[in-house]
């Protein structure tokens, strides 16, 4: 999200980084199948670079320091869902329901099955708030950035 201001041909190089995504899951499929790479840190960017695209109409009426704030805490809320809970630091708010972790369909959103592996798993849900937090306003990304590392540091 950092680099959103430096592109301008963000449809394009969103395809292109989730083609490079997809070739990472195929290559890594054929040499090491066990070790398998799905929903990978470039599938992540990509999707995060077309939805953004898709919402920058939205995005450019929010305000940059309460967007990224209110990104930063979803971000902070959705970075359990892999293990079926909405949390805030550390506290278990609300466990998400079995139905969503019964399909492989929404392993990219974050949702994967009991079963699921992958060498490289970013799902959409916590990381895309985290892209948008960064993305929303630079200079109050780089504040932000600094209580991630905190954060991060603390809690992880």
């Amino acid at each position: 999200g950092l680099s959103w201001h430096l592109g301008s041909h963000r449809l394009r190089n969103g395809l292109i980084i989730n083609g490079c995504g997809l070739l990472v899951t195929v290559v890594t499929l054929i040499a090491e199948p066990d070790e398998a790479i799905w929903c990978g840190v470039l599938t992540l960017l990509g999707c995060s670079l077309l939805l953004a695209t898709a919402m920058k109409p939205l995005l450019e009426k929010i305000p940059a320091i309460p967007g990224a704030l209110v990104s930063f805490v979803i971000f902070l809320l959705t970075r359990d869902v892999q293990i079926r809970w909405l949390s805030f630091l550390g506290e278990d708010l609300y466990r998400l329901p079995d139905a969503l972790y019964q399909t492989n369909w929404l392993t990219i959103f974050g949702f994967p099955r009991a079963d699921f592996y992958s060498s490289d798993y970013f799902p959409i849900f916590p990381w895309f708030f985290l892209y948008l937090t960064y993305m929303i306003h630079q200079p109050v990304a780089m504040v932000v950035a600094m209580g991630v590392a905190w954060i991060a540091g603390r809690w992880c």
